[in-house]
């Protein structure tokens, strides 16, 4: 990899010689090759800008000065030629990842106004060797030699024996999984009164993974949500999904991509309250849930509309969830009903798993101790994804509510194809 910069302060490169980016120099991975714009001039000042066409401030970097300068420092094959600029592309790391195939990278380091459009208009046009202009974020610097360093240490780390240890390309942020990477720590195992997550000192491996995969959905869920958009629903979990419905993210209509929801509670006394709006069969839902005497309905919406909602209603005793014996504890039945659009198995499990995880925050009050719903016999992905949620089957017992309303379609169920799982509300 053959880095050529051209700048008119070439001392601020001496950072390159530095860390990782000076051991590859001199290891002979990559090569960088800083040179002084000025040496293309042909005045006795040795100037490199002019005043703008069309007037106004500031000074513009001349054509003929950089086009000179680019010429001769171009070698043979493909090139790059990399242009910072406030009105480039964000950079991103698949922008790293692509540019770290290419043979050589010209770095041209605008000052002033900036370089002359001409430049890269013609440039564009050229055969072997593609411009690519490019912002370090919406801000403005002095000149482009921050981002030139930012670009050389981007592209180079990913090159082949770059790093010591390749995997550690893979967990960061910006990664493969293209989100944040999870809270990272250090001994000592307190400091200053904040200790380590008891997780990652237990020597359970399969549950440090797991805490690291939630903890990175929701570093990224709050800091970054335009990430969370662009992830695949074909790669997401049950438990990714949980965790991302915390945060109001949904697998949307055809499970494509993930969607930005409203989700809340309406208190709910009859048809004519809590009424969402455009989901279909919402009215007769409500009519039904007011025969089970529901106390209240979650909604999830999305651009205005209303997606999905949730009726809680009293399912009489519970059945204990690891004997299945009766039990003297109250419990409730969850009924979702959903817009065919986002009728889906992720959809389902996302939206079931916040309705439950705001419902078990408030269950100590409402006094249940379990949560009843019911799934279609056949659907075994969707079973095998409430039970990774901590719901169990309970075999041969159909709470009153539940099983006494076949018609309505609770957590997709089909009436008599159904089989009912519960959940414990209550925390041991």
């Amino acid at each position: 990899m053959h880095f050529s910069i051209l700048t008119i302060f070439p001392q601020f490169f001496s950072a390159l010689d530095c860390s990782l980016v000076g051991k590859a120099q001199e290891r002979g991975i990559i090569r960088v090759d800083v040179h002084n714009l000025r040496d293309w001039t042909s005045d006795v000042h040795h100037s490199v800008d002019d005043v703008p066409y069309g007037g106004g401030a500031g000074m513009v970097m001349r054509p003929q000065v950089w086009a000179a300068a680019v010429d001769s420092v171009r070698g043979a094959g493909k090139a790059v030629l990399a242009v910072p600029s406030p009105a480039g592309k964000p950079l991103r790391q698949n922008d790293l990842l692509r540019l770290s195939r290419a043979r050589q990278i010209i770095i041209a380091c605008g000052r002033y106004e900036g370089i002359d459009s001409r430049v890269t208009q013609y440039y564009a046009q050229q055969r072997d060797l593609e411009v690519f202009e490019y912002s370090l974020g919406d801000y403005v610097l002095n000149g482009g030699e921050v981002a030139a360093v930012a670009l050389v240490e981007g592209v180079s780390r990913l090159l082949p024996k770059m790093v010591g240890n390749p995997d550690s390309l893979t967990e960061e942020s910006h990664g493969a999984e293209g989100i944040l990477e999870y809270p990272i720590y250090t001994r000592p195992a307190v400091f200053r009164g904040i200790r380590v997550p008891e997780v990652l000192t237990s020597g359970n491996h399969g549950a440090v993974e797991r805490w690291r995969r939630d903890e990175a959905l929701r570093k990224t869920c709050r800091r970054r949500p335009d990430l969370i958009q662009n992830l695949s629903c074909a790669r997401l979990g049950a438990r990714d999904l949980e965790v991302l419905a915390e945060y109001g993210w949904f697998a949307g209509p055809g499970e494509a991509r993930l969607c930005k929801t409203e989700f809340g509670k309406a208190d709910f006394a009859g048809p004519g309250e809590a009424r969402p709006g455009s989901l279909p069969a919402f009215s007769q839902m409500c009519a039904s849930a007011a025969d089970l005497g529901a106390q209240y309905v979650y909604t999830a919406v999305y651009e205005g509309k209303t997606v999905a909602c949730a009726f809680v209603s009293a399912a009489g005793e519970c059945v204990s969830p690891k004997n299945g014996e009766d039990g003297h504890s109250p419990a409730c039945v969850l009924q979702p009903v959903f817009d065919p659009a986002w009728d889906t198995d992720r959809f389902r499990v996302g939206f079931t798993a916040r309705s439950v995880h705001a419902l078990r925050s408030e269950a100590e009050n409402l006094a249940y101790s379990c949560l009843y719903l019911r799934v279609e016999k056949g659907n075994r992905d969707l079973q095998r994804y409430y039970r990774s949620l901590g719901f169990r089957q309970v075999r041969g017992i159909f709470p009153a509510a539940v099983s006494g309303n076949e018609g309505n379609h609770i957590a997709g169920g089909r009436g008599k194809t159904d089989i009912t799982m519960v959940f414990p509300l209550s925390v041991e």
